[in-house]
């Protein structure tokens, strides 16, 4: 019996540990997907883009709210952001052309930083659960250039 004890401790010590490491790295996976999975993985289409908010007149309220509340746009937004909008380069007046009028304008706090003339695009709820709708935000520096970009989840 008396050497089993210390056996037993040396297994605890191991496994200790070792759960804690496959702990971290389930949560830093959770994270990953939750946070930036759904936001890439297609190339961005313009057309896709539009037709993500226009519904058929055919269809009912709320179908139409139901297609709008997909994140069809989500997947889309990494390539947008790093590919098509180009900080400092892209004026105001050309993204509103290229994706359409924003859903709001207003202001963003993002860590320590304020954006106080933001664009806010609608992705659809691009959560793992489906139910908070994510933006594509768009911020602008005094000249009407992009400052910053990216998607964001209330």
């Amino acid at each position: 019996m008396p050497q089993r004890r210390p056996l037993l401790r040396l297994w605890a010590l191991l496994l200790i540990p070792l759960l804690a490491l496959l702990a971290g790295a389930t949560a830093l996976a959770l994270t990953y997907s939750l946070r930036v999975t759904p936001f890439r993985g297609e190339s961005f289409d313009v057309a896709r883009w539009h037709d993500a908010q226009r519904c058929d007149p055919q269809l009912s309220p709320a179908d139409c709210q139901r297609q709008q509340s997909q994140c069809l746009r989500g997947p889309m937004v990494e390539d947008l952001v790093e590919n098509h909008l180009q900080r400092a380069r892209s004026d105001r007046t050309a993204t509103r052309q290229f994706l359409g009028p924003p859903t709001r304008t207003g202001a963003l706090t993002l860590a320590d930083r304020q954006f106080d003339d933001c664009d806010f695009y609608p992705l659809g709820a691009c959560s793992l659960f489906g139910v908070d709708e994510s933006q594509l935000y768009i911020c602008f520096t005094g000249d009407q250039t992009i400052d910053r970009a990216g998607p964001i989840r209330p």
